[in-house]
């Protein structure tokens, strides 16, 4: 990794936290993510970067978000693993790197934690604020000045000691609409085509008219899109999280996550003839309710 890539200066951070006596699964954070983010408003985008650090003395966690184009980057705090060979700093134990309004605690040269503050602060404060924070009370500290950080920018870091969780793929939604925009315009368009053209359809135009004609039966029968969208709309108004939804044919299957279990009951009665809850179970890593439910899409829909 080098340091001429994406550097995320402390400015650029959300930082949110969540009291858990343990530590989440590694197959379950990126929903424990989703969820805290969407609890504190904050958008989750295909740019969206996140660091999960751990502080089992508060038993707490430091949710760490950040928006970054770039695949190759680094956080602010991480240029201080330079510092070590740079000025001949002992790597052994506990450092805390003092950069102006910040610290970056090292353990046996790798960060662990960091910490920006809004005003000035004096070492005994600073003594005091790890040892309750992070449970720390043996450390030594360096002061980094300007030229210092500086230099530090311009060296190779070869590798992150943080394991950084993205959300690239994670836009199932918006894929789908984008694939029903699709097929409509395509839908559109070979009509177009065909109905312009009656007297010259191949043997392949037949077949591909006949799959359109296929296709907008489907559409009129189980009126698939307009359900969606009006189901969308009923779980914005009850404030609920769509977790994941898959559409099989005529049969709908989402799982819907709400702090308010009732919002969920709530929501799931407007659907009573058509509607099968199929499991509903309380997540204490989230503090949400999650609802797995299935829909039958009736003919000519059920709106």
């Amino acid at each position: 990794m080098q340091t001429n890539s994406c550097i995320i200066d402390s400015t650029k951070y959300k930082i949110l936290t969540k009291n858990i006596n343990s530590l989440i699964e590694k197959n379950h954070q990126k929903e424990f993510i989703q969820t805290l983010a969407g609890d504190n408003n904050y958008i989750i985008t295909s740019k969206t970067k996140s660091l999960l650090l751990y502080n089992p003395h508060l038993k707490q966690y430091e949710i760490v978000l950040f928006e970054c184009n770039e695949k190759d980057f680094i956080l602010e705090c991480e240029l201080f693993s330079n510092a070590f060979d740079l000025f001949d700093i002992q790597k052994d134990g506990y450092r805390v790197f003092i950069y102006k309004r910040g610290i970056y605690v090292y353990k046996n040269s790798k960060a662990i934690y960091f910490k920006t503050f809004e005003s000035d602060f004096t070492i005994d404060e600073l003594s005091d604020y790890i040892g309750r924070n992070y449970g720390i009370y043996t450390f030594e500290f360096t002061y980094i000045k300007q030229d210092q950080f500086d230099k530090l920018k311009t060296k190779q870091i070869e590798k992150s000691n943080f394991y950084y969780i993205t959300f690239e793929n994670n836009f199932e939604f918006k894929i789908l609409l984008a694939f029903v925009a699709t097929i409509t315009l395509s839908i559109a368009y070979i009509l177009f085509m065909i109905l312009n053209k009656p007297h010259q359809i191949s043997s392949e135009q037949k077949s591909t008219q006949e799959l359109v004609e296929r296709t907008i039966e489907v559409q009129e029968k189980y009126q698939i899109s307009e359900y969606i969208n009006e189901l969308f709309l009923n779980l914005n108004k009850q404030q609920i999280i769509l977790q994941s939804i898959n559409i099989e044919q005529n049969l709908l299957k989402a799982i819907l996550k709400s702090e308010n279990k009732e919002k969920l009951f709530e929501f799931a009665s407007k659907y009573d003839n058509n509607l099968a809850i199929k499991k509903i179970i309380y997540d204490n890593l989230t503090n949400h309710h999650i609802m797995e439910i299935e829909f039958v899409i009736e003919d000519k829909g059920i709106l």
